[in-house]
């Protein structure tokens, strides 16, 4: 009983969190065309302040491109961004200084050593904390007596990270940021998002294809695929309200018109159907089918059943 209050009491708290009118980000039907493939696909989602979202999709998904309008770097085709309670068709210079942000790829002056980069940037951003930029550095143990070129691929994903901080943004976005990184500096770079973000009650928005970082560290998941976002919610709410039912391939199954079949593939022997419903008690619902087999789901099983059924449907 307990378990399922504090679930309903979470779905009620991120639905009233994830309206447009209380995120910090708002974005409405954006889509990027190019030519006649649209790599964003009407893609409407919310960023609630204080919250860690994590953009989940496979590579070639649509998430560099929907940061990349998100940061300006890119114009959309159509649809607008809300940001900071302002909605625009381009993003603007003013909100960027608000934004740490770090790439995929890091672009800085190979010739600047690291802290001399610090001072170059600092320059750019009102908010710039000096002290903060020294302390990341010593945090993530970045080589500062080195010029940039010297620096390893997982050290400049680390300074950029150091130096998106250090504007005291208003929300942290990053693209991919774990990529190249070797499992031990992987699990230091997220560990020092998460702390971030709690720690400052920082909204930190982040893509990544792989599931468990995203498992580890979201409170809130948007679920990317072709461009469309198939899914945006609260994680638990994500795992507690999705089933797999394996049933005998001939077995009639009446599907509630709430839920959302995400999967739906048989065998000669059997049937697997994968749902996603709010509002139902999957137990209660099903209990006088027999045989049937309802079966909790991991993330990753749930993200690949999701990815699945859409290719699917192509």
């Amino acid at each position: 009983m307990h378990g399922n209050a504090h679930i309903k009491s979470n779905t009620h708290d991120i639905l009233n969190e994830l309206e447009s009118d209380s995120a910090l980000i708002h974005t409405e039907r954006l889509t990027r065309c190019y030519n006649k493939l649209k790599a964003v696909n009407e893609v409407s989602l919310n960023i609630p302040r204080g919250r860690i979202y994590g953009f989940l999709g496979m590579n070639g998904a649509g998430k560099s491109t929907f940061i990349s309008m998100l940061m300006g770097i890119l114009p959309p085709t159509s649809g607008t961004i809300t940001m900071f309670g302002e909605t625009v068709s381009a993003v603007k210079p003013c909100m960027r200084r608000k934004i740490g942000f770090v790439a995929q790829e890091q672009y800085f002056y190979p010739w600047m050593k690291v802290r001399a980069l610090g001072r170059f940037v600092s320059s750019f951003y009102p908010n710039w904390c000096e002290a903060e930029f020294c302390r990341l550095l010593e945090l993530l143990q970045i080589p500062t007596n080195r010029k940039i070129h010297q620096l390893s691929g997982g050290n400049k994903t680390k300074l950029a990270l150091a130096i998106a901080l250090a504007i005291n943004p208003e929300i942290l976005i990053l693209d991919e940021p774990t990529t190249g990184l070797d499992p031990v500096a992987r699990r230091e770079f997220m560990e020092s998002i998460v702390a971030q973000a709690r720690n400052h009650n920082r909204t930190t928005f982040f893509s990544s294809h792989l599931v468990h970082e995203v498992e580890q560290c979201a409170d809130i998941i948007g679920i990317i695929h072709n461009g469309k976002l198939c899914f945006e919610g609260m994680q638990e709410v994500l795992k507690e309200k999705t089933r797999e039912l394996v049933v005998p391939s001939n077995t009639e199954l009446k599907i509630p018109k709430t839920a959302q079949v995400w999967l739906d593939e048989s065998s000669n022997s059997e049937r697997r159907i994968v749902i996603h419903d709010t509002t139902l008690d999957f137990n209660d619902y099903f209990n006088k089918l027999k045989p049937i087999n309802i079966r909790r789901l991991s993330l990753e099983d749930i993200f690949l059943a999701c990815v699945k059924g859409k290719i699917c449907e192509l």
